[in-house]
């Protein structure tokens, strides 16, 4: 039978219920809590039966109203979860109605006129009442503190989920930091998603050998005669022999060819990728991190070697000079200017491991870094861009490097405010 349904008919419906109310929808208004909770004042907690949408993204939509749902928890009426649930129907009694329900936040609270609903009767009814349970079967008390009662019939099913305080709490933290906004349909703004995207790719400190660090500064005077050269003097000390070979850098050159691959060059604006390739090139980003970690380690050893070399090749070049002429530390030191060939090395030793970078500080240095850049409308607009992009991506079917969407603005009126805890 074909009906018009507005929620305050439905309202007094089950106002009116002597046995059962079943309720199943996107979200509950606040007439029909308030039914409910009058239905619940005489008639057993196990013959009502509610489940709907509780998630914050079906509020945003207009599906009802989150104090609805706080009020019922709080009167003591169960609540079952049910998620992304678009059709809704009503048990009262012996009758049952079949509707859609409206996003209040688009369309208009209630239609007017035309029909919305189809109202049931007969087996039919008991069809719809045993749907909802079967829907509640295997729904426990587990994890919920507040010891309300539930029907239990078949625990091997667990399709909607009783609504826990804990829950309630969450959904209503997020509502209240992103609260429902109404949408104006006659305002409207021209949005655009881009195709592309502006891409930086760099790796950091894997040129090892081209590490270096500076001469200690009581050492500078050994190796400048006249003390007025010594303010305009700067030595530096490379780690790593140059003629020492490494292995085969196979992360700058896997990084070289994933950034020849995915990113193109348009002039010196920078390099673009399509927002389509992402995901495939994110996925050889983390590849090339799990190569970096495992070249890491190969090179703790390998780096130790060289360092303890550079010392050891440091001291030599200058244990005999600091001996004959001793900074005034190494003397205040040891209180004498007479020492000893030991005594100097192991001076220097101290001096150069405080110049010189940690392992960790060198292996440390060693990143991939990825930034991505948004485009603007403007610049996607321009036809010489365009052109550019064409010339880069010949092979794709589209003909401009954004698509663009008419939306609605949200209302600067009747927001609805920040719901409180």
């Amino acid at each position: 039978m074909l009906e018009k349904l507005t929620s305050r008919s439905m309202a007094a419906n089950i106002r009116a219920a002597k046995k059962r109310v079943v309720f199943l929808g996107a979200g509950i208004s606040l007439d029909i809590a308030e039914a409910i909770k009058s239905a619940s004042d005489s008639i057993q907690a196990e013959d009502i039966i509610i489940l709907t949408d509780t998630s914050p993204a079906s509020r945003r939509l207009g599906y009802g109203d989150h104090q609805a749902i706080l009020e019922l928890y709080h009167y003591g009426v169960n609540i079952y979860e049910l998620w992304d649930v678009r059709l809704a129907f009503c048990v009262v009694d012996d009758a049952a109605w079949v509707f859609a329900q409206v996003p209040e936040l688009i369309e208009i609270r209630e239609c007017k006129r035309g029909i919305n609903c189809i109202k049931v009767l007969g087996d039919e009814v008991e069809s719809l009442a045993n749907d909802a349970q079967n829907l509640v079967k295997g729904t426990s008390l587990e994890g919920n503190t507040d010891n309300r009662v539930t029907p239990l019939f078949d625990r091997n099913r667990h399709n909607a989920s009783l609504l826990t305080l804990k829950k309630l709490n969450k959904i209503t933290l997020s509502l209240r930091d992103d609260p429902p906004q109404h949408f104006d349909l006659s305002r409207k703004i021209i949005a655009f998603n881009s195709r592309l995207e502006f891409v930086e790719l760099k790796l950091h400190g894997m040129d090892i050998k081209k590490m270096r660090f500076n001469i200690p500064k009581e050492l500078k005077p050994i190796l400048i005669e006249n003390k007025d050269d010594e303010g305009r003097f700067s030595a530096h000390f490379k780690i790593f022999d140059n003629n020492r070979k490494l292995a085969s850098n196979n992360v700058s050159d896997k990084v070289f060819e994933v950034r020849e691959v995915f990113l193109k060059p348009i002039g010196n604006l920078g390099r673009l990728i399509k927002t389509s390739d992402k995901k495939m090139f994110e996925n050889e980003l983390c590849a090339i991190r799990k190569e970096i970690e495992i070249r890491k380690n190969e090179l703790k050893a390998f780096l130790q070697h060289e360092k303890d070399t550079s010392i050891e090749s440091l001291i030599s070049i200058f244990a005999e000079r600091v001996r004959k002429s001793p900074p005034l530390s190494l003397k205040a030191e040891n209180g004498t200017n007479k020492l000893s060939l030991s005594t100097v090395k192991d001076y220097l030793r101290r001096l150069i491991n405080k110049q010189i970078p940690s392992i960790h500080d060198m292996i440390g240095s060693i990143e991939l870094k990825c930034t991505y850049k948004a485009i603007t409308y403007e610049m996607l607009s321009d036809v010489f861009f365009q052109k550019k992009v064409r010339e880069l991506f010949p092979h794709e079917e589209w003909t401009l490097p954004y698509d663009e969407i008419t939306v609605a603005r949200k209302s600067e009126k009747n927001k609805k405010k920040s719901l409180p805890i």
